[in-house]
């Protein structure tokens, strides 16, 4: 979780600099995080629920407000 302790502005550029990693440089970047808002930048999206895979999927529908936390 590489935003968990920080402020919100520090946080989102953290996640601008991951993305440009993986955008500008072919990297691949492994994000571990509880905030499902995130999903909304990544490409692939796994969801882990008591250590079992529950959802493996592509990221490039909307998310629900149920899976933004809303």
């Amino acid at each position: 979780e590489p935003t968990g302790s920080l402020d919100s502005e520090t946080g989102a550029r953290i996640l601008a600099l991951l993305q440009r990693l993986a955008r500008d440089e072919g990297r691949t970047v492994l994000l571990v995080t509880h905030n499902a808002a995130f999903a909304a930048i990544a490409d692939r999206v796994i969801r882990l629920m008591d250590g079992h895979v529950v959802e493996n999927r592509s990221v490039h529908a909307p998310l629900s407000a149920e899976e933004l936390g809303a």
